[in-house]
C-alpha cells in the first residue's frame, strides 16, 4: 500500500504539471513511523457513475482527450512517476509484491496510462458537466498504449467483465519479459 500511495502523489504532480487534466492537488505525502499518508484537496463533486446515461456520454468525451494527452507524454522508462513499478488493479493480486527492477527500452516505446480510469474515479462538477477531477492514479505509470482500457465507457470496476476480452495473460507475459525481481 505504501509503494501505491508514493506513485500516486507522483504522479498527481506530474499530471498537474504536464497536462491539463484536472486532479487534486497534493497538501502532503510523508512517511511517518513505517506508514505513509497522502493529503489531497478534498473536492466536492458527485462520481461519473451517478450521472445519467446521457450526460455520461457528454464527459466521456471530455475523458477521451484527457486520455489522449496522456498518451502524448512518454518515456523508455516503464513503471510510475515514482520509480516504481505498479502493476495495474486488474493484475494486482496475480503478481508478487516483490519489488520490480526497471530495464529501459531502446526506444520511446511507454505511455502515461491511468489503468484505473473508470467512472468511478472521474468527478463531476455538481452545477456543469464537466469533469472536476481524475481520481486514483496509485497504479498509473508508463506502459504500452495496448494496455489502457477505456473503463470509463460502461459503470463497474477496472477489470475484464463478462463479455469482454481480457488482457490480465498478455499483461502478466509482458511483465515478466520486460521486468526482473
Amino acid at each position: 500500500m505504501a509503494e501505491r500511495l508514493l506513485n500516486e502523489a507522483a504522479a498527481l504532480e506530474f499530471i498537474a504539471k504536464n497536462t491539463t487534466i484536472p486532479v487534486p492537488k497534493v497538501l502532503a505525502c510523508f512517511e511517518d513511523d513505517g506508514a505513509v499518508y497522502l493529503i489531497t484537496e478534498l473536492l466536492d463533486a458527485r462520481r461519473m457513475d451517478d450521472l445519467t446515461c446521457s450526460d455520461r456520454i457528454i464527459i466521456e468525451e471530455e475523458l477521451e482527450g484527457y486520455a489522449h494527452q496522456l498518451h502524448t507524454l512518454r518515456s523508455r522508462n516503464l513503471g510510475g512517476c515514482s520509480g516504481l513499478v505498479i502493476p495495474p488493479y486488474r493484475v494486482w493480486d496475480k503478481t508478487p509484491r516483490d519489488e520490480w527492477k526497471l530495464h529501459p527500452s531502446e526506444v520511446e516505446e511507454y505511455v502515461f496510462c491511468h489503468h484505473d480510469l473508470s467512472q468511478a474515479n472521474v468527478l463531476v462538477c455538481h452545477d456543469e458537466l464537466k469533469i472536476k477531477a481524475v481520481i486514483d492514479w496509485e497504479y498509473s505509470g508508463f506502459w504500452p498504449e495496448r494496455f489502457e482500457r477505456a473503463f470509463y465507457k460502461r459503470v463497474g470496476a477496472s477489470v475484464a467483465l463478462e463479455g469482454e476480452a481480457d488482457d490480465v495473460d498478455e499483461m502478466l507475459k509482458f511483465m515478466n519479459e520486460k521486468l526482473v525481481r
